[in-house]
């Protein structure tokens, strides 16, 4: 199996790892991008939103994702059988 930097880099080269970082600043530009993430990571506290964005490739994300997608819909099956037992 590919390592994550080197997966990272082949699935997705143009940076989708800082995404979360572009949305918050779209101008700047592509080459202080990484740096920006670093420094951010340094300074920010442990419960930030943004430290909450961040996975250790798109395995990770990709699981997570599934996983809350899984969730929201046994939920909102739940409430339908709620529902309708009551109605």
């Amino acid at each position: 199996m590919m390592g994550t930097i080197t997966g990272s880099y082949l699935l997705y080269p143009i940076g989708m790892r800082y995404h979360a970082l572009h949305h918050l600043f779209p101008t700047m530009p592509y080459h202080s991008v990484a740096a920006a993430h670093r420094l951010l990571m340094e300074q920010l506290p442990l419960d930030s939103p943004y430290r909450a964005t961040n996975r250790n490739g798109f395995l990770q994300a990709a699981g997570d994702l599934l996983s809350r997608a899984i969730a929201h819909t046994r939920e909102r099956q739940s409430m339908r059988s709620r529902d309708t037992a009551r109605g």
